[in-house]
């Protein structure tokens, strides 16, 4: 990476992205933009469009690849693979071993005699560094006694000059010990919580700085540069607000995605006709944005548009010959009865809820066969016990209120 332009790198993370290796995407990415802000020394710069754009794509993405609970997961074909490859390494292993172990035989009983010689050698040579040593070893053993005798005798000598004048000066030193000891603790205490105070904060910055955030920040940028550009950057606009819209569903602010999607749908309407696929994929977005948001009629509504607009590809491409359009044309026709199964989920939930709001919402009236006779004998029962009792009842301050 180091040593790249912000072209270049803007290529990798490109090609990155178009695997679906985002996490490699993303370091691309980020290291373009840092290059690229620092050349032109502005964070808003006409050139960092596209690498806002992918950039806040390749987060999205990242984001959902972590969040996904099976993305670790290895396939078992792969795992079979595997085993099966560690099991043939290991019987080529042990077959080279045996034949190791018949060369070694063979030229072992020649070996032994020249490793003997030589351990002779060798032993006569240790013979002699160990005296070598030891005349060193007693050498420096007589420097050392001698200097550290000496410097015995000074400090004894030292000591007894002190002696006298040590003891007026020693409670002196203790009172200033104890407070610099207090004072050392104290110290220290504010220097653990301090750091105890900043690390919490480093930890919550970092939480706070997730991918997502990252993204929705990246994203606005690239929105503000393809917004100065005008008419000719009116697609990456859309793209971009779409994408953002995305990154408000997966951070769950869903009036925020509706907006945005919408913002984005309104662009792309003005570029696409009915037959364009992208048309369909952004009306399925903002579908699915509505009905996380609770506004089921409205979701409903453009989940139809959805396989209109994909009925309506399907019919300029179905006498395609090329393989490409026969291979779309298929996605299609497999993609329509999923959103129609969507649409009758979206309904029954509606149906259900409705039908709990009417229950909870409908009045008890004293006439209606649900609990009449128990509940009003049982009343009746104990108001009569008392004639306080009973003007209390019959007071309209405690009579239900009819609406008919």
């Amino acid at each position: 990476m180091e040593g790249k332009t912000a072209k270049q790198l803007l290529g990798a993370g490109a090609r990155a992205y178009a695997t679906s290796n985002y996490n490699a995407a993303v370091q691309y990415l980020s290291r373009a933009s840092e290059i690229t802000v620092a050349e032109e020394g502005s964070p808003t710069h006409d050139s960092l469009g596209e690498i806002y754009f992918l950039y806040g794509k390749s987060l999205l993405e990242l984001s959902r690849e972590e969040g996904d609970p099976l993305g670790d997961v290895v396939p078992k074909d792969v795992a079979v693979m595997q085993e099966a490859e560690e099991e043939t390494n290991e019987g080529e292993s042990k077959d080279e071993d045996k034949d190791s172990e018949d060369d070694e035989s063979e030229g072992g009983e020649e070996e032994d005699e020249e490793e003997e010689e030589e351990k002779d050698e060798d032993e006569k040579e240790e013979d002699q560094e160990d005296e070598n040593t030891v005349k060193k070893d007693d050498n420096e053993a007589e420097k050392k006694n001698n200097t550290v005798s000496s410097a015995i005798d000074k400090v004894n000598g030292e000591m007894e000059k002190l002696e006298n004048g040590e003891k007026s000066v020693a409670s002196e030193n203790t009172e200033n010990t104890e407070k610099s000891e207090g004072d050392e603790k104290d110290s220290t205490t504010e220097a653990v919580h301090a750091g105890t105070s900043d690390e919490k904060l480093s930890e919550n910055e970092e939480e706070a700085a997730s991918d997502l955030q990252v993204a929705w920040e990246v994203l606005e940028l690239a929105k503000i540069i393809f917004t100065k550009r005008g008419e000719e950057a009116k697609p990456d606009l859309a793209e971009t607000l779409i994408t953002l819209g995305e990154v408000s569903l997966e951070s769950e602010n869903f009036e925020s995605a509706v907006n945005d999607i919408r913002e984005g749908l309104e662009i792309q309407k003005t570029l696409c006709d009915d037959t364009d696929r992208t048309l369909a994929e952004t009306h399925y977005k903002l579908g699915m944005a509505l009905s996380m948001n609770n506004k089921i009629d409205e979701a409903i509504e453009n989940f139809n548009r959805t396989i209109q607009l994909l009925k309506n590809r399907i019919e300029k491409l179905k006498d395609g010959q090329k393989s490409i359009e026969k291979k779309e044309v298929e996605e299609m026709r497999q993609l329509i009865p999923e959103i129609e199964e969507k649409i009758v989920d979206l309904r029954n939930y509606t149906e259900e809820v409705s039908k709990k709001t009417n229950e909870e919402a409908r009045p008890i009236l004293p006439g209606s066969p649900e609990k009449k006779a128990t509940n009003i004998s049982h009343l009746v029962k104990r108001k009569r016990k008392s004639l306080d009792d009973e003007d209390a009842a019959s007071s309209p301050a405690k009579k239900p209120a009819l609406n008919l």
